[in-house]
């Protein structure tokens, strides 16, 4: 775990001095510590890079707390959120939130796709949970595990049927943002987005962990 830290701490460092302004890692320590050393070293981290490279951070912490609960709950160390449809039913919405998103000024905005994809991926959930219950009380029974699989295979074949329908319906900027949005970004990251990503980091992290402690011997 020390070693993780440790380099955990070194690519933050390596990622502080990647862009258009090339620093060396010196650099970084240095404007880091003494700001007034290096003005516009300390210009470009504090105001592009550092909320950048916190925003990339939290998001890895995210995913990897999701992925480590999956692999739990499964009792299988390849499970992914993808496996119940979670990552599938908030594309769904945040693919429409793209394409219909203009046609609703009033709902627009820099936070609509992620709260579409928080809220899709919400209700994907949900219909999973719900569709995993009928296999376990129908005729043909499965088990809890096995019957959550189903559900959420089910629940992907259809939400990635929507995200087609949908990118079909866009036109070339909705595509080509579609397309950014699923290859993920934090280039339009800043402190403001770093004040909205860290308290749902640490809530959703410490719940998990809570139930982890709560569900040990």
């Amino acid at each position: 775990m020390l070693g993780l830290v440790l380099l955990l701490a070194l690519l933050l460092i390596l990622s502080l001095g990647i862009g258009a302004v090339k620093l060396s890692p010196w650099q970084v320590l240095r404007a880091l510590l003494d700001p007034v050393a290096d003005e516009r070293a300390a210009l470009v981290l504090q105001a592009i890079r550092i909320p950048r490279t916190l925003l990339a951070a939290l998001v890895g912490a995210c995913l990897a707390g999701a992925g480590a609960a999956m692999q739990g709950l499964f009792r299988n160390p390849l499970a992914d959120p993808g496996l119940i449809g979670v990552s599938s039913g908030a594309a769904l919405a945040a693919v429409a939130a793209i394409v219909f998103g203009g046609r609703f000024p009033l709902f627009a905005g820099p936070a609509l796709v992620p709260l579409a994809a928080f809220i899709g991926s919400l209700l994907a959930t949900g219909a999973t949970l719900l569709l995993a219950q009928r296999f376990q009380s129908g005729t043909v029974r499965a088990s809890s595990v096995a019957g959550l699989l189903l559900a959420g295979l089910a629940m992907t074949v259809i939400t990635m049927a929507g995200v087609g329908f949908m990118t079909y319906l866009s036109d070339d900027r909705q595509m080509r943002d579609i397309t950014y949005w699923s290859l993920g970004s934090v280039a339009s990251g800043g402190w403001r987005g770093v004040s909205w990503v860290l308290p749902a980091a640490l809530l959703s992290l410490g719940g998990l962990l809570t139930r982890r402690a709560s569900s040990m011997p």
